[in-house]
This record gives structure tokens, C-alpha cells and sequence, in this order.
């Protein structure tokens, strides 16, 4: 049995918002970026949760870091881009109950220049 020291906290969401801040990721994978981006809109990623609660309303209004693969199609990422991404936050424990860390993922679903006729 699980005490709630245990218990693993686990969130699966589609959030959206706008890229404040985005530079190359410095490990040796192509085209992925370190990326802040301000959530203005959340919500459950249906496809993803799994018999659990998740509320994403709490990532609206904040902003969120993530490391992200942007495909060649799109030019790297810029200042004022509006993304689309599959966020999941899982918190990892061992078979004693101590806290081992927390696992964040993130996939493109959607990715928009704001002034694409500029060539940017």
C-alpha cells in the first residue's frame, strides 16, 4: 500500500502561448531548443491521462520552460512564435518513497510566425 508521501503527481496537457525567450539546446541533438514560453491557454491532453486527475488551469498565466525538437521545416524559434505542445510533468519516486525527481516532456503539435511574410 502507498502512503501519500508516495503517491507520484503526474499532469498530461496541451498548452499554448507565446515564446519569450528561446535559444539552442547545448547538447549535441540538431535542431532542439531551450525554450520559455508564456501559457495562455490549457487543457487536458485526453489522448495521454490515464485514469487520474490532471488540472491544467494552473499553467495559464505562467510561463513554462521546455526543451523542444523543432522540425527543418520551421525556422528555428523566435521571440513573439506562438507554439501548440504536449506538456507531461511526472514526479518519480523509489521503492522507499524518496522523491528521485520530476520527468518534463514536450511535443511540437503547432508552431506559428507571427510575421511570416518577413521571412523570419
Amino acid at each position: 500500500m502507498c502512503s501519500a508521501s508516495q503517491a507520484s503527481d503526474f499532469r498530461f496537457c496541451e498548452l499554448e502561448g507565446t515564446v519569450q525567450a528561446a535559444a539552442p539546446y547545448s547538447g549535441k541533438k540538431a535542431r532542439v531548443f531551450d525554450l520559455k514560453v508564456a501559457v495562455d491557454t490549457a487543457q487536458v491532453d485526453e489522448s495521454s491521462e490515464f485514469g487520474g486527475y490532471t488540472d491544467c488551469s494552473e499553467f495559464v498565466g505562467e510561463s513554462v520552460e521546455i526543451r523542444l525538437r523543432i522540425p527543418r521545416r520551421f525556422a528555428p524559434p523566435a521571440v513573439e512564435d506562438r507554439l501548440s505542445f504536449k506538456y507531461s510533468q511526472i514526479d518519480g519516486f523509489d521503492a522507499r518513497g524518496n522523491y528521485v525527481g520530476t520527468s518534463i516532456n514536450a511535443s511540437l503539435t503547432s508552431y506559428k510566425r507571427p510575421n511570416a511574410s518577413l521571412g523570419r
